[in-house]
């Protein structure tokens, strides 16, 4: 016997129990024992892009994972992980996204995963991984004028150097310009 399937949907992904009965056998038909029919779910494939490689401790981080499926749009949701840690499950939008914004403060580098958890039409997929890099909010400035009582000043931020001259700033990251110690009487090398 041959089975012909016509018209066969994603819609009509499942397994099935096919039996065969054979009506023309007079004076009885004969069934044959059930043969399992799978019909597989349209194989999905998932993106995941960072909007950033690299983000201050605290600031906002925002994850999209897109999902793409043969049979048009898909629909479901997705899982974000950070370090293989569970971070929330969200719903695809029209256009097969899921996007997820968190405020990581773990300094380091992390890596994040999107997985689709699958529809009844479209199996589940996993994205490849994203490396992000979580720093500092602030740096620090540390150095020696050798003298004590000396003022130092990186741009907004000053401090008195100690007794043995040593001196601590802490500036915002990304920061840029001259720490500058001036003290009446005295010249420095270099001046900044």
């Amino acid at each position: 016997a041959v089975l012909n399937l016509t018209n066969v949907q994603l819609s009509d992904a499942g397994t099935y129990a096919c039996t065969v009965t054979d009506r023309a056998t007079t004076p009885q038909s004969a069934t044959s024992q059930a043969a399992t029919l799978t019909v597989n779910r349209a194989a999905s494939r998932t993106t995941l892009s960072a909007s950033a490689s690299q983000v201050l401790s605290g600031s906002a981080l925002t994850l999209t994972a897109t999902v793409w499926a043969p049979g048009g749009t898909p629909s479901g949701s997705v899982k974000f992980l950070k370090d293989g840690t569970n971070l929330g499950t969200v719903p695809l939008d029209a256009s097969g996204r899921a996007i997820f914004t968190l405020l990581p403060t773990q300094l380091g580098t992390h890596t994040f995963q999107a997985q689709y958890q699958g529809s009844a039409s479209d199996s589940p997929s996993i994205a490849l991984p994203v490396a992000v890099q979580v720093v500092p909010a602030t740096l620090t400035i540390s150095g020696s004028t050798q003298i004590a009582g000396v003022t130092v000043s990186a741009g907004q931020t000053s401090t008195v150097s100690g007794a043995g001259g040593g001196y601590c700033l802490m500036v915002p990251f990304g920061w840029t310009g001259a720490v500058t110690a001036p003290k009446e009487g005295y010249h420095f090398e270099p001046a900044s």
